[in-house]
């Protein structure tokens, strides 16, 4: 397991190559200059950008670590070669997939996250997280690590990507219910089983039957990008 490169300061970083790689380049040059106070630049390994968390217990590790992925990029075979390096650096845990739509082609993108989403739980476990644009990743970085800052507090357990995955995944960012979660939870297996239940009528009407219309139209929704480009 790759060590864990954390400022003493509790600083986040931001991968050093990310200024010079397309279409980060812009964005993550803006944060360095318009918030040092929360960024540093820093050469890092497998990953993009680094977490600093509060250590509420010696079991928890203070980082939380992130890789940037575009949908052009997932196209390169090479891609989920450097996927599968990132889950072997981090072990799967304490790190996410940040993945990229395409916002020139939104009936298609949600296909390609989804694929990518359906790809990544064949292979291993780990969340994968649509961003809509790249200008929209400082918004984005914030409200996960005050998300992950919440959860800290609470006791130590180990993740299970799919299911830390489930609340996030509903239109206007209300999180789904504990039952809904449980319910899914119980009903599938795995996100291949629930994507493909998504993609037809039939298996829409398995999904409301296991968490309720009023959850479902919601939960769907995500699913199929609507929630992307309004």
């Amino acid at each position: 397991m790759e060590p864990i490169y954390v400022e003493p300061n509790g600083m986040n970083l931001l991968c050093s190559g990310l200024r010079h790689t397309e279409p980060w380049a812009s964005v993550t040059t803006q944060m360095l200059q318009s918030q040092r106070n929360r960024w540093r630049e820093a050469v890092l390994g497998t990953h993009d950008i680094v977490l600093s968390l509060p250590q509420h217990s010696p079991e928890r590790r203070p980082v939380y670590r992130l890789i940037l992925v575009s949908s052009a990029e997932i196209q390169k075979p090479e891609s989920i070669f450097r996927l599968e390096r990132f889950h072997s650096s981090s072990g799967g845990t304490d790190a996410a997939i940040i993945f990229l739509l395409d916002e020139r082609q939104p009936d298609g993108a949600m296909c390609s996250y989804m694929d990518l989403q359906i790809e990544i739980t064949r292979r291993f476990d780990m969340p994968v997280m649509p961003l809509t644009c790249p200008e929209a990743l400082p918004a984005f970085l914030q409200s996960f690590q005050a998300s992950l800052v919440a959860s800290n507090t609470a006791d130590y357990y180990p993740m299970d990507a799919a299911r830390d995955l489930l609340p996030c995944c509903t239109f206007n960012n209300q999180s789904l219910p504990a039952q809904a979660i449980n319910a899914l939870s119980y009903a599938y297996l795995n996100f291949e089983e629930l994507l493909s239940d998504v993609a037809t009528e039939e298996g829409r009407m398995r999904i409301s039957a296991a968490i309720g219309p009023e959850n479902v139209e919601r939960f769907v929704t995500f699913w199929t990008g609507e929630f992307a480009w309004t």
